[in-house]
């Protein structure tokens, strides 16, 4: 009985180590097309077309590579193409009916979300000349 206790402490030690070695870690890559990454991005497009330096409204035409890291929430890291609209940001339209003009230009995003605190942060965004 002593041995099967001891078998089943470990195996649940070895459980709980595999499983908590898979949750905090480093970034893992993740599918582009993952809803959570997408609505996170979404929640942040206008604060990210804000920091560029034109009179055009931009918006994520193509995200190209995602991680994620879990921290005090989920961290995103993605790689998008950033396409310019026709819409200026001076209209007051809705932007989901702008139409992409053809330049894209990439763009690296970090983002933080914390589901249970309804908040989305934008930590870090940079686009290549």
């Amino acid at each position: 009985m002593a041995k099967l206790i001891i078998i089943s402490v470990l195996l649940v030690s070895m459980a709980v180590i595999g499983f908590a070695a898979t949750i905090v870690g480093d970034f893992k890559e993740m599918d582009v097309n993952n809803e959570h990454l997408r609505e996170s991005l979404s929640h942040l497009e206008r604060q990210m077309d804000n920091q560029i330096n034109s009179n055009t409204i931009h918006r994520i035409a193509k995200i190209l590579k995602a991680e994620y890291q879990v921290v005090s929430g989920i961290q995103y890291r993605a790689t998008f193409e950033f396409g310019e609209t026709d819409c200026l940001k001076s209209d007051h339209r809705d932007v989901e009916s702008c139409k992409f003009t053809g330049y894209n230009m990439i763009c690296h995003a970090t983002t933080l979300e914390q589901s249970w605190l309804k908040r989305s942060e934008l930590i870090k965004f940079v686009c290549d000349n």
